[in-house]
């Protein structure tokens, strides 16, 4: 009965942490939108991971101090999930690179850029990775060049208002930056994804572990 106890507070203070830890997540995720009108893919981005955060880290909080095996199990079940769910992308995306999905990355942003009207997802990857149209900024032809290609305004949504002179366009394609952020980026991302599915697998295991041992006591 002690070890089940001890376990408990483990469960209890690790998951505690995460809950703070998910809605610091959501707090910064949002001030952006908040505070200047503008959801840029990191705020969504931290926003959708504080919400996983926060709910898992609940089911484990209520779980331990309930002592409800129900709300442990769902705990446990959603930490294994996502550990699987990240095997998954992980050997997906393996398989991508080694295909060299990601080598054509002109063909692939063609597919969705448009030179008279960009729309919202190329306007926020422009501004995000500082470049500009699929090759350089002569992609836009004798058509205005998107205020986004100057990223001094924050509001992608009138990005098609405010036309950016030449001077002042990023130089560099959208095609080379997406391509060199993955090449860079992939690394350390896989890293990462490695430490939280090890961090996952062994938080199931353990709360797998003392839901059972408080069913046998």
């Amino acid at each position: 009965m002690l070890a089940a106890g001890i376990a408990r507070y483990i469960i209890y203070t690790f998951n505690l942490v995460l809950v703070v830890f998910g809605a610091l997540m959501i707090i910064f995720g949002l001030l952006p939108i908040v505070r200047d009108g503008y959801d840029s893919s990191y705020s969504v981005i931290s926003i959708s991971i504080g919400v996983v955060v926060f709910l898992i880290a609940f089911f484990g909080c209520c779980g331990a101090v309930r002592q409800n095996r129900t709300l442990l199990t769902a705990h446990a079940a959603i930490l294994l999930s996502l550990f699987i769910t990240q095997i998954i992308v992980a050997i997906l995306v393996a398989i991508a690179i080694g295909n060299g999905t990601f080598d054509d990355m002109q063909g692939f942003l063609k597919g969705f850029f448009n030179a008279t009207s960009p729309d919202y997802k190329f306007n926020n990857i422009q501004l995000q990775l500082h470049c500009c149209g699929v090759n350089n900024y002569t992609d836009y032809g004798s058509n205005p060049i998107p205020g986004s290609c100057c990223g001094e305004r924050s509001d992608v949504d009138d990005f098609n208002q405010p036309s950016c002179e030449v001077g002042y366009a990023f130089k560099t394609g959208c095609a080379g930056k997406l391509s060199s952020c993955i090449e860079d980026n992939y690394r350390w991302i896989s890293g990462i994804a490695i430490g939280f599915g090890v961090l996952e697998l062994c938080g199931a295991v353990f709360t797998f572990w003392t839901r059972d041992h408080l069913k046998r006591h």
